[in-house]
């Protein structure tokens, strides 16, 4: 009887720890398919965060070069000041040339869908990289601040074709004779443009950290940590 009994303990025994086991190791397949989807899925988003990312520094590059030559523009005519009927060619030039320099509005337009795609995705809270977590989180808020000082500057641009229209000794392509008044503030104007530039372009101007420059950095930054040899590291 005892003999029996222990037979059938030990047998039951076993095939409980046979389901369990099983069931153990089902539930532990599922979850490595599930980590090993949402990784693949994380990856497939950080990709895409790396393209549009290249293609963000080509245009800040190309924003910043064109906003360096116009400030060092600026810098020139301002040396040459005050204006005369001598000097007031060069100027109009780099006013309405080609390009026109002092009063194009130029704008950084950084395409961030690929960022808003994961932040609203439930792979943004499985991000291992934590350094790139808080870059992803703090872009929107760079660019921002850069935009800021930029639409400063685009409002001087503004302001200087005003200035084109609203001055009446002036023709459509602004030349003729400029009126001592309007002397005065188109130099007012140039003085503006440059200043809000040098906020962008030179950091040797201020004593803290370029808004542009931190823009820079952080597309560096979110380009090396999403690079594809990168992500088969991890």
């Amino acid at each position: 009887m005892k003999k029996g009994l222990k037979k059938y303990v030990v047998k039951y025994t076993l095939e409980f720890f046979v389901i369990v086991l099983s069931i153990s190791f089902s539930f532990w397949i599922n979850e490595w398919n599930s980590l090993r989807n949402n990784k693949a899925l994380e990856r497939a988003y950080l990709r895409d965060i790396n393209t549009e990312f290249k293609d963000n520094k080509i245009q800040l590059v190309k924003r910043l070069r064109f906003m360096n030559k116009t400030y060092n523009i600026g810098k020139n005519f301002i040396k040459n000041f005050p204006i005369t009927d001598q000097n007031t060619d060069s100027i109009f030039e780099g006013i309405f040339g080609k390009p026109p320099y002092l009063s194009s509005v130029v704008s950084f337009d950084p395409s961030s869908s690929s960022i808003k795609s994961l932040i609203n995705s439930p792979s943004f809270s499985n991000i291992s990289n934590l350094k790139l977590k808080k870059y992803i989180v703090e872009w929107s808020d760079l660019v921002l601040d850069y935009k800021e000082e930029e639409e400063a500057s685009n409002q001087v641009s503004k302001e200087i074709i005003q200035f084109h229209k609203n001055t009446a000794s002036l023709n459509y392509q602004f030349k003729g004779l400029i009126s001592k008044e309007d002397k005065i503030k188109l130099e007012k104007l140039v003085y503006w443009k440059t200043n809000t530039l040098a906020i962008i372009v030179d950091s040797t101007s201020f004593p803290m950290e370029l808004e542009s420059t931190k823009v820079m950095a952080s597309i560096n930054a979110i380009i090396a940590l999403t690079e594809p040899n990168t992500l088969s590291r991890n």
